[in-house]
């Protein structure tokens, strides 16, 4: 109802100006004459007598703009739903006019471009994709793909968003799958936020989760909400209700030629305090059933409890237990009573949900004649872990700022785990922490400009793909200013000053394409394919953490590495590193130990059970095995350092670097400033004198930086580079 008040109040101002306008006949000028005052000017769009002929002539800013944006030859996106609540018979055809001709260009380059293209995603690495609405300008990237696209609740919206996007649109289905708020509406079947028990249909009631007292379960604390009514209700979705109605509407997806889905904020495993929400009825029959097929007589006995009529919920209440005993931060929940089996079954129903969800949607797709993509989104690797087989590609929402105070975390370790890939799923990296990001536009925008551009060049430099994720729309309070967002939203300088860092990437593109072999002398092991089983052993994901958090330590270090998978060659590296795992295939073991005999280093972070003995600390063969702190990343990466070298240089931090080869002799170096501290910003370094871990005698050097994008021949002897502020690339090629 707001929204419609708005809508007629902006343009009451526009059909006051109208009447005014169409009295009498300006002069000629760049601008379209009112109806009876002559012939438009040649090349101007016909506004059907909606606008007046000077958009100045409007006293209300937001409708001034659109103004302003329609007689500039651009879209605007911002019509009412309804065409007819517009206040003049013009306005209202020009409206349904605009929203005709998107959806004709839009479902032509859909039907040219890449519709039933399921392969679109593959071989990312030098591809531009962009998540946020149609109103918010990111056409000014020239995506080669939205893959994400929010599905508005009415039908009509959503085929105008599809036509919108101009490019493959893949809406999600409500906010979220299996941690987060969701609803369905009752009467329409839509997905939406529902903050009261009344508010849910009655058959999927059932599915809603409970704490163990018996209440219903809310979302996480958001901030500024201190009323806890305010937070949605939770739901399970593999309850069969809840679960049948997410795949119903996700068929409708497929009838609105949307050409996939996605998932957000994809936590298939589930953490310690999420159990706490876990206590429903439903949940306790299933958990009961699979208790009674896996635990054996002397387990119950060791538990203190009988299979027959066991109710999980009665039985940690009746020992003391209330839902506070799930969420402390020490890890001693782990110490209730089956809670780790608790864990894994609901890992395992999330998995079997998704399972289900995933190829009821592609049956149905295929029964149609159409093809469709199914992708999920996480903050973190074990988020997707059982979902991963399921799906055609994940993508991640990096949290690439800490907290308070705010710095720079880099995106390249995480890009890095796309080479331990199982299959060629995990290209996509989300950058974007939101409630820092507002601050920045607000209060630094030159910041908020170089943190991006910084997080995709680094993204891109280890061959993962870049999603533009604009925070702008989530800004704080304005004060009384109501148009404040809109405006905000409508000044592209932002997006202007951020371009540049996707446009270097194209201009440059061979040597990001065909630049494909690491030089890095040190690999970090990742058992993709055991992961899930690994994260359901260790709730704290050790050998998950193990690899993000030591490879950002050696990044700052000048440290290049990889992270891969423990099949592939191992020859090439001078240290290879094993995170901390409960056991290990005797295949990968052995592999690795032949590693060790012919010369290589094998860090070690702690000494896995089955299938270790091959891989005591010590000397072997012409190699060595070091078992170190597991905790002590700065000890580790400072060794390795010492092992394989790193780049050097005169200044403090020392510069970051990812380097490639293209297998004939020439290599990129992608350099990136070592300063994190974003209280400070980002500094403009010149002359900056570095070494790198290789020779390079001989070849021919040239330079180029976000600032400065022409390639520039160095001198021939000591590596200067003239200047970097984030990123830089240094070519080394064959004369």
């Amino acid at each position: 109802m707001k929204k419609s008040l708005l809508v007629r109040c902006v343009f009451l101002s526009v059909l006051f100006i109208t009447s005014l306008a169409c009295g009498f006949c300006p002069p000629a000028g760049p601008w379209p004459q009112p109806p009876g005052c002559g012939a438009a000017v040649e090349g101007a769009r016909d506004d059907m007598g909606c606008f007046p002929p000077s958009c100045d002539m409007i006293p209300d800013e937001r409708a001034r703009m659109m103004c302003e944006q329609f007689k500039a030859g651009k879209d605007v996106w911002d019509w009412p739903r309804d065409c007819t609540l517009l206040p003049t018979d013009a306005c209202a055809q020009l409206c349904e006019s605009e929203k005709q001709h998107y959806i004709e260009v839009g479902h032509q380059n859909w039907e040219e471009g890449i519709k039933n293209n399921t392969d679109w995603w593959k071989e990312p690495y030098t591809k531009v994709y962009i998540f946020g609405t149609v109103t918010e300008r990111l056409e000014l990237f020239e995506a080669d793909a939205r893959p994400w696209g929010a599905a508005p609740d009415e039908e009509d919206l959503l085929k105008i968003e599809i036509a919108y996007s101009h490019y493959y649109n893949m809406p999600y289905a409500g906010n979220n799958f299996f941690n987060y708020v969701e609803s369905i509406d009752p009467e329409t079947g839509y997905h939406m936020v529902a903050y009261q028990e009344d508010q849910v249909a009655e058959e999927l009631k059932p599915a809603m989760r409970r704490t163990l007292e018996g209440g219903s379960a809310r979302g996480e604390y958001i901030e500024g909400v201190n009323d806890p009514e305010k937070l949605g209700l939770l739901f399970n979705a593999y309850h069969p209700a809840f679960l049948d109605r997410n795949i119903g509407e996700w068929k409708r997806l497929v009838d609105f030629e949307a050409d996939g889905v996605m998932i957000d904020n994809l936590m298939g495993i589930p953490k310690g305090k999420d159990l706490a929400t876990r206590f429903d009825d439903y949940t306790m029959q299933e958990f009961s059933i699979y208790l009674q097929q896996s635990l054996t007589e002397a387990e119950w006995q060791a538990v203190g409890a009988q299979p027959d009529d066991f109710n999980y919920a009665e039985f940690l209440r009746s020992r003391g237990y209330t839902s506070e005993s799930f969420l402390v931060e020490d890890g001693s929940w782990e110490e209730i009573p089956l809670a780790l089996e608790f864990r894994k079954f609901i890992a395992g129903k999330n998995a079997g949900a998704f399972q289900e969800m995933s190829e009821a949607i592609k049956a149905y797709a295929e029964s149609q004649g159409r093809t469709i993509t199914v992708s999920a989104n996480m903050t973190d690797r074990v988020g997707t872990a059982s979902a991963e087989p399921f799906v055609d590609f994940v993508s991640s929402e990096f949290r690439y700022i800490s907290e308070p105070p705010y710095a720079y975390k880099t995106v390249v370790p995480f890009s890095k785990f796309s080479k331990a890939k199982a299959i060629d799923y995990l290209n996509v990296v989300v950058i974007g922490n939101y409630l820092p990001l507002n601050q920045f536009i607000q209060e630094n925008p030159d910041l908020y400009v170089d943190v991006y551009r910084m997080g995709i060049m680094e993204s891109y430099a280890a061959r993962s793909s870049q999603i533009f994720l604009r925070a702008d729309g989530l800004l704080a309070d304005f004060g009384d200013d109501p148009f404040a967002v809109y405006r905000l939203k409508q000044d592209t300088t932002r997006l202007e000053q951020i371009k540049p860092a996707y446009d270097f990437m194209r201009r440059y593109k061979p040597y990001f394409a065909n630049f494909k072999t690491s030089t890095a002398r040190a690999a970090i092991l990742y058992f993709n394919n055991l992961a899930y089983e690994f994260f359901l052993e260790d709730p704290s994901d050790q050998h998950y953490w193990d690899a993000l958090r030591l490879g950002e330590v050696l990044y700052r270090l000048g440290v290049d590495f990889e992270v891969i998978a423990p099949d592939m060659p191992l020859d090439h590296y001078g240290v290879i590193v094993l995170p901390r795992m409960a056991y290990i295939p005797e295949g990968d073991a052995q592999t690795l130990s032949e590693f060790v005999k012919a010369g290589g280093k094998l860090m070690i972070l702690n000494q896995p059970g089955e299938g270790g003995s091959l891989l005591q600390p010590g000397a072997q063969g012409s190699g060595e095995i070091i078992e170190f702190d597991a905790d002590d990343k700065t000890a580790q990466a400072e060794y390795i350092r010492d092992q394989v070298g790193s780049l050097q240089s005169d200044r403090t931090p020392p510069i970051s670097a990812v380097t490639y080869a293209d297998g004939q002799g020439n290599l990129v170096v992608h350099l990136f400033s070592g300063y994190t501290d974003l209280s400070a910003g980002f500094p403009i370094l010149e002359n900056v004198s570095i070494t790198l871990p290789f020779p390079i005698e001989g070849l021919k050097k040239t330079y180029a930086s976000l600032e400065h994008p022409d390639l520039t021949p160095l001198e021939a002897g000591n590596l200067v580079i003239p200047d970097i502020k984030t990123y830089g690339m240094l070519l080394i090629e064959k004369p």
